[in-house]
């Protein structure tokens, strides 16, 4: 019988390095999980593990990644010795990364790069987030604010923008009655309280404006309002999105009908990017904002700007606080100019394009690669 030779695939001479995302589950409805799904459905030249945080069920194999449960440090170092991957991008906000600095520094000795991938609010940080900065071999954040906030902590770092799908655009049917938008968690920076007020002032006037607010509460602290008691209390014509208050994600390809029942978005926050800016622009939703943190950034010269009344120092950082009447003037501005209110939409959609997940990810490649 002659002799067949064993037949071996091909050997792979340069395999792809492994990366190991760490960040909360992509069926979550937080910006992380949206913006690592956008940079993980495009990045090429990788083999991807993505750890995710909130996600309990079994390995499985997404296409673009593997999805793991990751809850834990444990979880996360185990991983590390396990999947051996040679880079590690740990992608959430300083805060919520505070409990893996016991196992910072063993992270950096069994990976060849570590990233730290954040958005920062404020300045300063009272919470302790320097022992996992101070291991990384790159710290990329969001924004020239971010990248301030961080450089006054001693930290350098890149800013990779976010971009803006192109299933957001303009409706040709703008939303009667007019429409004040939200769309929101419920933690304090977010100022979802003042926005209610502000709305309850235009209504004095017999302006007839509404006031949609697409809320999520699952980061809410208890010491926080219960924010539909609240309205009830004092501006009972506030509408709320039931599905998004009980923390029940709307698909995102649902997301641009939202936006489109909106006039303006009111957005009075510190951001340390401003993602729902940048979708309203896209929308063709001209967004009311503030001249502290990230979102002048993204919004320019397309947008109107509330002025601030004062500031507040979380653990986060320094926030702004709105001016309650002149967020409600800026309100009825945009209600009584509605031509001029026009031509900052077409602006704002302009502008939006500008920011794109294919020049964020091309980036974002050249940041983390070996």
């Amino acid at each position: 019988m002659p002799f067949k030779p064993l037949r071996l695939p091909p050997r792979q001479l340069n395999p792809k390095p492994k990366l190991l995302w760490f960040s909360p589950t992509p069926q979550h409805s937080s910006s992380f999980s949206l913006v690592s799904r956008e940079h993980l459905e495009r990045l090429e030249g990788f083999d991807v593990y993505y750890a995710a945080i909130h996600y309990y069920g079994s390995p499985v194999d997404c296409g673009k990644y593997k999805l793991l449960p990751c809850n834990t440090p444990e979880q996360l170092a185990h991983y590390v010795v396990t999947l051996k991957p040679q880079i590690v991008v740990l992608h959430h906000s300083p805060v919520s990364l505070q409990p893996l600095n016991p196992i910072a520094k063993a992270l950096k000795e069994n990976v060849e790069k570590l990233v730290v991938m954040a958005p920062v609010e404020g300045y300063p940080m009272t919470f302790e987030f320097e022992p996992l900065f101070s291991q990384a071999d790159v710290i990329i954040t969001h924004s020239k604010y971010s990248q301030d906030c961080l450089f006054k902590h001693g930290f350098k770092s890149e800013i990779v923008y976010h971009g803006v799908s192109p299933i957001f655009k303009p409706s040709n049917e703008k939303p009667n009655p007019f429409t004040v938008g939200v769309v929101s968690s419920h933690v304090w920076r977010k100022q979802l309280t003042r926005i209610i007020d502000a709305h309850r002032i235009v209504r004095t006037y017999n302006h007839p404006v509404a006031l949609k607010i697409y809320a999520s509460t699952y980061d809410r602290s208890s010491w926080m309002p219960d924010l539909k008691r609240y309205a009830q209390i004092t501006n009972p014509e506030a509408y709320f999105h039931e599905t998004a208050y009980q923390n029940i994600p709307a698909s995102y390809e649902s997301m641009p009908k939202i936006y489109h029942q909106f006039t303006v978005l009111a957005n009075p926050i510190t951001e340390g990017f401003g993602l729902s800016c940048l979708e309203a622009m896209a929308s063709g939703v001209v967004p009311i904002t503030i001249t502290h943190g990230a979102c002048p950034e993204v919004v320019g010269d397309c947008g109107l700007y509330a002025n601030i009344k004062d500031y507040l120092t979380l653990n986060i950082g320094r926030v702004a606080l709105v001016d309650v009447e002149d967020l409600a003037e800026k309100i009825i501005w945009a209600y009584q100019n509605p031509d001029k209110l026009e031509k900052l939409a077409e602006k704002a959609v302009a502008r939006a394009k500008q920011f794109t997940w294919t020049k964020a990810v091309e980036k974002l490649k050249n940041l983390i690669k070996l």
